[in-house]
């Protein structure tokens, strides 16, 4: 699932989103209305709000409230693979949040964003996710 545009908040779903970056790469300061889980599939990322500056291995990821101020800085080359909660799974976490990606959350966050998912699929694999 690509979106391009994340104007307006979702409902209770999870949308997906994959880009490729080469090192060096820079994310300027934005905000999303939705609250995202940042994932480097493969590569080191930097990632710097407010309240916080994180660097991201792929065993990492990085739960970011929704309205949050941030930057990502590509250290590597990067396989960005994001979420993006919306709906009541605004609030699932209050504040940023370091996450160990275990096997399971890889798998699932991938599937999410890379699919192909069957119809019912993506439900559930939100809920291994959140």
């Amino acid at each position: 699932m690509i979106v391009a545009d994340m104007t307006e908040p979702q409902q209770d779903l999870v949308v997906g989103l994959a880009q490729d970056h080469p090192r060096g790469w820079h994310i300027p300061r934005h905000r999303h209305l939705e609250a995202q889980l940042i994932y480097a599939r493969s590569g080191v990322m930097r990632v710097a709000a407010a309240d916080g500056l994180w660097v991201l291995p792929p065993q990492r990821a990085l739960w970011m409230p929704a309205e949050t101020v941030h930057a990502i800085d590509c250290r590597t080359a990067v396989s960005l693979r994001t979420l993006y909660f919306g709906g009541s799974m605004l609030g699932l976490v209050a504040g940023c949040r370091v996450l160990a990606v275990s096997p399971l959350l890889r798998a699932a966050l991938l599937r999410l964003v890379e699919g192909p998912l069957r119809p019912g699929q993506g439900a559930l694999l939100a809920q291994v996710v959140a």
